[in-house]
């Protein structure tokens, strides 16, 4: 029972990370919609008349937390709108950053790893390796020369840092702190290469 939850769990944080950003679309569009409604009923308990540019305008300002400070009645739709925009437009900058200093942090997360397991090529065996001692808690540097390698976003997603490099190059080894790493693994497909 306990082992189905947490596999149900780690199918629902997954699936999440997957498609996170067509949910964060659709939360945008609510957002939108919500706030846009709320403050079409806001302005006509006022008796005040805002073409659709403005309450449009209004809603965006929103994501910035400029037009939700009002008083008086206010919307059921209108509150919801007023929190959750702002977090979704939070979200989705933290995310942005994320993505665009993936590679800077992974470079300063390897600076101080110690006994990682460096694991260079990712066919079957590599991935099979990696998947096996990342699940059971050990830090894992892949380096993997094919950057359209399908497995290289699927370790990303468990937490391994995946190097787009070619390891029979020393300078790429010590970019992966192999002077503090446990083990070396070399499992490319080319028994040569190896």
């Amino acid at each position: 029972m306990k082992r189905d939850l947490s596999i149900n769990k780690r199918k629902f944080w997954k699936f999440l990370r997957t498609h996170q950003w067509k949910l964060l679309l659709v939360l945008f569009a609510i957002c939108l919609i919500l706030g846009y409604i709320g403050f079409d009923k806001y302005t006509r308990s006022l008796n005040s008349d805002y073409s659709f540019t403005d309450l449009f305008y209004l809603t965006l300002q929103l994501a910035t937390i400029e037009s939700g400070a009002i008083s008086g009645p206010i919307s059921w739709e209108l509150e919801v709108a007023r929190f959750l925009t702002p977090l979704v437009a939070a979200y989705t900058a933290v995310l942005a950053v994320a993505a665009i200093f993936r590679k800077q942090l992974d470079l300063l997360r390897m600076r101080i790893l110690r006994g990682h397991t460096i694991i260079c090529g990712l066919g079957e065996k590599g991935w099979l390796l990696a998947s096996e001692l990342r699940q059971s808690g050990e830090d894992v540097v892949v380096i993997e020369m094919d950057p359209t390698n399908p497995r290289i976003d699927l370790c990303r997603e468990m937490g391994i840092i995946v190097l787009e490099r070619d390891a029979r190059e020393t300078e790429n080894l010590a970019v992966a702190s192999i002077q503090t790493a446990k083990y070396l693994v070399a499992v490319c497909g080319d028994e040569s290469t190896n």
